[in-house]
C-alpha cells in the first residue's frame, strides 16, 4: 500500500529536499508558516463568490484501540518498520517512536466552500496534479499560478512530526459529477532498502501506473478510508480539501492550537474582519475560541488604518494616495501614531506587528504579506497599512518569493512585466517617504536647540571653517589641542558639502576628502579623526541612524576602515603635504543622508580615546 520511490541512477528529487524548502525562513513559530501557506490555497479557490471559505482545524491524540486502528488503516508499519528508513530518519521524527508511544498526535486541516483539488490525474494544469506531483522540482510556466500548491505540500510535510500527511478531496468535473480522491505522502531522507536505494519519497495509494506515478484511492473507497482515519466525511456532495498531519511535534515544540489561533490573527485579520473567512478550532474534541484580532492591542492601530482606507471617518489616521507610476495606480497607505512601544509583544519578533512597521497587503489577497519596518527609532512610534491596487496585483505576485512574505524588486519573474521592478521600487520609496514625513509631522519631542547647533555647524562649516583664515583674525590665544590641527576640503564641492545624487533604486556615496596641516604647524603630527554618515531627520540636520562607510587610503589604495567598523582613522601629516582619503558608503534606500566630520584629536590626546 506504500510505494517507496526507487532512486534511479540518473538521480531524482530526495524526500528531505522537500522538507528543506523553507529552511531558515524565520517565522515566529512553525504554526505561522503552516497557517499562511495551507490557508492561502483554500482562500484562493472558493467554489462560489457567494460563500466564504471556512477552515476547520482539529488537534487530537489517538490512544489504545483508535491508535491501533489508525496505524493499521494507513499501513504505517511499512514506514516505521523499515529499518533502513528509520536509521536515516531525523532524530526528532515521531516515526522512531510511533510504535511504542502511548499516544499519537494528529492534526486535521479541512476547508469548505472551496473547489477541491480538481483536474485529471495526468493534467498538469489541474490542481490535483499541481499539488500532488508538481511543485517538487518543476514550476509550470503559467501567468497566474506560480506553483504554490507544490510548495504547500512541503509545508504540510514539514509541519508533521513524521513528515507524513494524508490528502482527501472532493470536487466536481465540468458536467457536475462529484469525485473523491485520497492519497498520503511521506518525505524522508534517502535510504537503503535491502539492495535498493530509495529517494525518501513515498505514497500511500491504490497502485502505481507504468510510469511509477501514484494512482489515488477514489470514489467510495476514498470516502471509506477517510472516515476510518477520522476525516469529516464529504459524501454529502460538498467540495473541498482536507489534510491530516501525522505527528504534532515537528521540532523543538509541539504544534499548538493556541498558536495557530494567534497566527490567523496576525496574518489573516483583514479577511476575518471583512467576513471573507471563517475559522473553527478544536483541541481534543473541545471547540475553543476562534481568532479575535480586535482583542489584540498590537493589531488595533493597524485595524484603524485599514478602516481609513475602507472609507471610515478617522481624524487620527492619515491617508496618503500615491501618485500613479508608469500610468498605474500603485495603491494607498494609512498611518497612525501608536500609543507607545509597550503595546507590542516583547521580545519583538522581526516578522510580528510592531512599532514603526507597515502591514503590506496585495489588493484582494486578504493576507498580510509582511510587517515591514520604516521610519526611524529616534522618532515617535507609529504603524501603517498599505494596500496595493488591483492594477498592480500581478506585479506584486511576481515580486513575491515562494514564501509570499515580501516584495522584492530583485525577483527575476518581474522581468516578464513591463516596468515591474520600477513599480516595486516606487512602492517601497513612497512608503518610506510617507513614513518619514508622518514621523516628522507628529514628533512631539524635537532635539534641543543647543544640541542641534553644534551638529549643524559641523555639517555646514567644519569642513571649511579654517580655510579662510578666520581663526587667525581672532585676538584670542587658543590652546592647540582645542582646535583642529588640519584643514579639510572635499575636492569638487565648492562649499564643502557632499550632496548625494539619487538614483532610481539604491544609492551610495563615493567621494574624496583631503586633509592638510594648518599653516602654523611646522612639524609632523599624528591626527586621529572620524566620520559619520547619518540619515537626516529634519531640515536642521539632526542626525538619525548611521550608515556603514569604508575609508580607503588613496596613496596605498588600501582600506583603513571596513564597512561596519568604527569609522575612525589615524594618520601622519607633514607640513605642506596633504593626504587624500576615499570614503564610500554601502548601498542605502532613497532617503537624504548627511556626512558629518565628527571631530579630531591630536596624537597627544589619543590615550583618552
Amino acid at each position: 500500500m506504500w510505494y517507496l520511490e526507487k532512486l534511479p541512477a540518473r538521480g531524482a528529487l530526495i524526500g528531505s529536499n522537500v522538507l528543506s524548502t523553507f529552511e531558515g525562513l524565520g517565522f515566529e513559530t512553525e504554526e505561522h508558516l503552516f497557517v499562511r501557506e495551507a490557508s492561502q490555497n483554500s482562500v484562493d479557490n472558493p467554489c462560489s463568490p457567494a460563500h466564504k471559505t471556512k477552515i476547520v482545524i482539529r488537534k487530537c491524540a489517538l490512544t489504545d484501540l483508535p491508535k491501533k486502528n489508525f496505524l493499521k488503516t494507513l499501513e504505517l508499519r511499512e514506514l516505521y518498520g523499515n529499518a533502513g528508513l528509520i536509521a536515516r530518519a531525523p532524530e526528532y521524527s515521531e516515526l522512531r517512536t510511533v510504535a511504542i508511544a502511548r499516544s499519537l498526535g494528529v492534526l486535521f486541516f479541512e476547508d469548505f466552500n472551496t473547489t477541491g483539488l480538481d483536474g485529471a490525474l495526468d493534467d498538469p494544469r489541474g490542481n490535483w496534479m499541481r499539488f500532488n506531483l508538481y511543485g517538487d522540482g518543476t514550476k509550470l510556466e503559467e501567468a497566474e499560478k506560480i506553483g504554490s500548491y507544490g510548495l504547500g505540500k512541503s509545508v504540510l510535510a514539514r509541519s508533521s512530526g513524521t513528515n507524513t500527511f494524508v490528502v482527501y478531496t472532493t470536487f466536481k468535473d465540468r458536467d457536475g459529477t462529484l469525485h473523491a480522491r485520497l492519497m498520503a505522502h511521506t518525505f524522508q531522507p534517502w535510504f537503503t532498502d535491502g539492495e535498493l536505494n530509495r529517494s525518501g519519497r513515498g505514497w500511500f495509494c491504490k497502485a502505481q501506473n507504468t510510469a511509477d506515478d501514484p494512482i489515488p484511492f477514489s470514489g467510495d473507497e476514498a470516502h471509506s478510508i477517510a472516515e476510518q482515519l477520522g476525516f469529516t466525511s464529504r459524501r454529502n456532495g460538498e467540495t473541498g480539501t482536507s489534510f491530516l498531519l501525522i505527528g504534532t511535534s515537528p521540532g523543538k515544540a509541539p504544534i499548538s492550537i493556541e498558536e495557530i489561533r494567534r497566527a490567523f490573527e496576525t496574518w489573516w485579520w483583514p479577511s476575518l474582519l471583512d467576513n471573507r473567512l471563517d475559522i473553527e478550532l478544536w483541541d481534543e474534541k473541545q471547540r475553543i475560541q476562534g481568532p479575535a484580532p480586535r482583542l489584540r492591542s498590537d493589531l488595533l492601530p493597524y485595524i484603524d488604518c485599514k478602516g481609513k482606507l475602507d472609507g471610515a471617518i478617522s481624524d487620527d489616521v492619515a491617508q496618503v494616495n500615491f501618485q500613479r507610476e508608469y500610468s498605474k495606480d500603485i495603491g494607498r497607505i494609512a498611518l497612525k501614531l501608536a500609543a507607545d512601544d509597550q503595546m507590542f509583544s516583547y521580545p519583538l519578533h522581526d516578522r510580528a506587528p510592531g512599532p514603526r512597521r507597515v502591514a503590506r497587503m496585495r489588493a484582494n489577497s486578504g493576507m498580510i504579506t509582511e510587517y515591514k519596518e520604516y521610519g526611524t527609532a529616534k522618532r515617535v512610534a507609529f504603524v501603517g497599512f498599505y494596500r496595493g491596487s488591483q492594477e498592480i496585483d500581478q506585479v506584486l505576485k511576481f515580486a513575491e518569493p515562494k514564501e509570499h512574505d515580501t516584495w522584492s524588486q530583485a525577483n527575476q519573474r518581474l522581468s516578464r512585466i513591463a516596468n515591474g521592478k520600477q513599480l516595486v521600487a516606487a512602492i517601497h520609496d513612497r512608503t518610506q517617504s510617507a513614513s518619514y514625513n508622518f514621523q516628522r509631522t507628529n514628533s512631539d519631542v524635537q532635539a534641543p536647540t543647543a544640541d542641534r547647533l553644534p551638529q549643524l555647524e559641523r555639517l555646514l562649516g567644519a569642513a571649511f571653517k579654517d580655510q579662510g583664515g578666520t581663526a587667525k583674525k581672532r585676538n584670542k590665544v587658543i590652546k592647540e589641542n582645542k582646535i583642529r590641527a588640519t584643514k579639510i576640503d572635499f575636492p569638487g564641492y565648492q562649499d564643502g558639502r557632499v550632496v548625494p545624487i539619487f538614483g532610481r533604486g539604491f544609492n551610495k556615496l563615493d567621494f574624496l576628502v583631503r586633509y592638510t596641516l594648518r599653516s602654523d604647524i611646522k612639524t609632523k603630527r599624528k591626527v586621529s579623526t572620524w566620520f559619520g554618515l547619518h540619515v537626516a531627520e529634519d531640515a536642521d540636520g539632526v542626525k538619525g541612524e548611521s550608515l556603514p562607510i569604508e575609508i580607503i587610503n588613496q596613496l596605498t589604495r588600501s582600506s583603513m576602515v571596513k564597512f561596519g567598523d568604527l569609522p575612525k582613522i589615524t594618520f601622519e601629516l607633514s607640513p605642506g603635504k596633504p593626504r587624500m582619503f576615499r570614503i564610500r558608503s554601502e548601498k542605502y534606500d532613497k532617503h537624504k543622508v548627511i556626512l558629518f566630520d565628527e571631530g579630531e584629536v591630536l596624537s597627544s590626546e589619543l590615550s583618552h580615546g
